[in-house]
Formats: structure tokens, C-alpha cells, sequence
């Protein structure tokens, strides 16, 4: 009787093994951040430089940036000008500090659950990035039909101001044009 236990009890053991091996795999490729790859080449990229508020940065040749507000310079966009969708929109809080500037940002406070926070430092400067799920309409429907959507909001404090850049808007397919725009920031103020 004991020689069936020990026959029977190795095949389980390394039947579990194998499971678990495959479990941990499957957790891994799906569940885990895969590290960006980039292919976006930045060699033709316009520049935008706002000397005032001192901030400039890259974006692509084919987005077109533009003001928000009539008559300023920040808030405001870059869009993309294949599609009406695709944006990141760049905008200035004066006289504040990054806490405030995030516990009143429009995006964040419409977030579903609690969103991530995370200190990142862009050419030197330091910034907290936010990335969560808010809901927006679905375009797709003539009625009022909300969808959750992905965003992520990074902000810089400059002097008395801070900065602020968006992705809410076709998040992965611009993620990479996102942090390309942020890796080529630089603030003089």
C-alpha cells in the first residue's frame, strides 16, 4: 500500500508543478507592463515654445497645436490632423501647486475608482503622473450613453504654475506619442 502512495504521489506533484508553471505564465503575459516599444521617429517634429510660461516640447509634424481659450497660448492642445480624435492637450493652473491642481482637475474628479498616482521625473523635473478611468460619451450613440475611457493626466509644478498634459483620448493607440511629447519637455521658469 505505501509503494501506490509514493507512485501516485509523484505524478501529482509534478502535475501540480506543470499547472502552476502554466498559471504563472499566463499571469505574467497578461497581467504584468510590458516595457514600451517605440517606433515613433521624433527627427521631424515641430517645436512649441511658450517663453512666458516657460515651457516648450516636441509634438509630430502632422498635428496641428491650437488654443483652447481665445488669445492664449496655454491651454492647448496638439491634435492629430488625420482624425478628430486623437489629442493631447497641454494646459497651465496659475498660482497653485500640484496637490491642488490634482484634487480639482476636471478628468481625475470624474474618475471611476481610485485612479494610480506615480512620481516621475521628466528632463530633470520632477512630476506626479495619474493614470484612471472616467466616464465620457460614447460618440457611437445618438443617446446619451456613457463609456468608461482610459486616461492619464502628468503634471509639473513650474514655478507658481503648474503644468498640465492629457491623454484622454484614444488612449492606447497614443500612448507612445503621449510620452514622446512629455520625454522632450523642458521648463526655464
Amino acid at each position: 500500500m505505501a509503494i501506490k502512495k509514493k507512485t501516485l504521489t509523484f505524478p501529482l506533484i509534478i502535475l501540480a508543478i506543470i499547472i502552476l508553471g502554466v498559471v504563472g505564465y499566463f499571469v505574467y503575459k497578461n497581467y504584468y507592463p510590458k516595457a514600451p516599444v517605440s517606433n515613433t521617429d521624433m527627427s521631424d517634429w515641430k517645436v512649441f515654445n511658450d517663453a512666458k510660461d516657460g515651457i516648450s516640447f516636441k509634438y509630430p509634424k502632422d498635428w496641428n497645436p491650437g488654443s483652447i481659450a481665445e488669445g492664449s497660448v496655454l491651454p492647448m492642445y496638439v491634435r492629430n490632423l488625420q482624425t478628430t480624435d486623437d489629442y493631447v492637450l497641454v494646459y497651465l493652473v496659475k498660482n497653485t501647486n500640484i496637490d491642488n491642481a490634482i484634487s480639482g482637475d476636471p478628468i481625475i474628479m470624474a474618475s471611476v475608482g481610485e485612479p494610480k498616482r506615480n512620481t516621475i521625473t521628466i528632463n530633470g523635473k520632477q512630476g506626479i503622473e495619474v493614470v484612471g478611468i472616467h466616464q465620457v460619451q460614447d460618440k457611437t450613440h445618438t443617446d446619451y450613453v456613457l463609456k468608461d475611457e482610459k486616461y492619464i493626466v502628468t503634471f509639473f509644478q513650474n514655478g507658481n504654475n503648474v503644468i498640465n498634459v492629457v491623454l484622454n483620448s484614444s488612449y492606447d493607440s497614443n500612448l507612445d506619442v503621449y510620452n514622446k511629447i512629455l520625454s522632450t519637455f523642458k521648463f526655464t521658469n
